[in-house]
């Protein structure tokens, strides 16, 4: 009977750890998908965003945002930088947190800024906000606010460009081809969409995208040298983009990653 009871035992233990091994991995795919990054690489505010202030904001020049999958986030406008980070707090909505270098307070200080952001749809948001001097920033700080932006997301377009004359009656007509842009090289569009509208000063719906190619740079300057500075002599691989806007062209050259951007040429 003792065996018997033993043997029980052992089989017993058996059936828990084989239910262990089973459900753990399981379970540590659950918790991973809930976890704060997973959150936020889900999120649809990840991206490269416009915003622009109402009221008696409008007519301020626009800000671009970049919200990362990692939680942090970076913005440019004429002014300056911003650096911070966000967190997702429902399917729509995120806090974000971040430090303006375009100050307001006196001597132009450092501001932080907090708000919330609404998705008002896959392109649009909401963010209002309040901001503090950074030294003074805190709970009890006497914070200014609070504000409205409204933000548009910058997306991949691309429209007819000429390509080839028809001919038809009475003369030719123009038959244009869409540059085809491959996913690889969407980042490095977008980075290069986002540069154009500090360099022209336009809104990004009124950038279209003429050409992009992938190219093999000559030199680590990605064959758009400043004169007299010195570069490496290796073969760099990155896209050639070209944008218009308000009847101007403008060439842009990008690593593969997107994380350099150079303008060649001088703008129109």
């Amino acid at each position: 009977m003792g065996r018997f009871a033993s043997a029980v035992s052992l089989v017993a233990v058996g059936l828990l750890v084989a239910v262990w091994v089973t459900a753990a991995p399981h379970q540590a795919s659950q918790a991973a998908q809930g976890s704060p990054a997973a959150k936020a690489a889900r999120h649809p505010l990840v991206g490269a965003w416009v915003f622009r202030g109402e009221g008696d904001a409008a007519d301020d020049p626009p800000v671009l945002y970049t919200f990362a999958v990692d939680g942090t986030l970076t913005g440019s406008s004429l002014a300056g930088g911003r650096h911070g980070v966000w967190e997702v707090t429902g399917e729509r909505t995120a806090l974000v947190t971040f430090v303006s270098l375009t100050g307001a307070g006196p001597g132009d200080a450092p501001l932080q800024v907090r708000g919330e952001i609404e998705m008002t749809s896959d392109r649009t948001l909401t963010f209002t906000y309040t901001y503090a001097v950074l030294e003074s920033a805190g709970p009890n700080a006497a914070y200014e606010g609070p504000f409205t932006d409204e933000g548009t997301r910058i997306t991949i377009e691309t429209r007819a460009t000429p390509s080839r004359a028809t001919p038809v009656a009475g003369g030719t007509e123009a038959v244009g081809v869409a540059p085809t842009v491959e996913a690889a090289a969407q980042m490095a569009v977008d980075a290069a969409r986002a540069q154009a509208v500090i360099d022209l000063g336009v809104d990004a719906a009124e950038i279209t995208l003429t050409e992009v190619s992938a190219e093999e740079f000559p030199d680590s300057a990605l064959g758009c040298p400043d004169a007299g500075a010195f570069y490496a002599q290796v073969i760099t691989p990155g896209y050639r983009i070209v944008l218009e806007a308000a009847g101007q062209t403008v060439e842009y050259h990008t690593s593969t990653a997107a994380d350099v951007v150079v303008r060649c040429g001088d703008l129109p």
